[in-house]
């Protein structure tokens, strides 16, 4: 067995990488040409992870104008509701129907009793 193949593999992982990067490897053009796969895969994983960020950052800022818009309807809501709360109440009525001649009865209204047939 030749002895630079078992030292090799005996190798960890870290020590194959220090190895085949030091200079001379590095000039070496079917070296550079093997390790190329690999660049390419490192360089497509860099761009995949800053486009993550990209979107990321997106979606956050998404998230922050919606809470936003959220909070202003929430106030226009209870604007609102306060405000309908106020016009239907029945002296803001009776003022409303004054000025469309309408005007408020005094008379209470009648019970109306009906004796002997079966309402269904």
């Amino acid at each position: 067995m030749a002895t630079g193949n078992t030292n090799q593999a005996g190798q960890g992982l870290l020590a194959r990488i220090t190895n085949s990067l030091r200079a001379d490897n590095l000039l070496n053009h079917e070296h550079a040409i093997k390790m190329l796969p690999y660049i390419l895969f490192v360089a497509i994983l860099a761009m995949l992870f800053i486009a993550n960020s990209y979107v990321a950052e997106k979606t956050i800022r998404e998230i922050d104008h919606i809470g936003t818009e959220l909070k202003e309807l929430r106030s226009e809501y209870i604007t609102t509701k306060s405000d309908l709360m106020v016009l239907s109440k029945q002296s803001q009525v009776a003022k409303m129907a004054v000025s469309l001649g309408i005007k408020e009865s005094v008379v209470p209204p009648k019970k109306i009793i009906i004796h002997g047939a079966s309402v269904k």
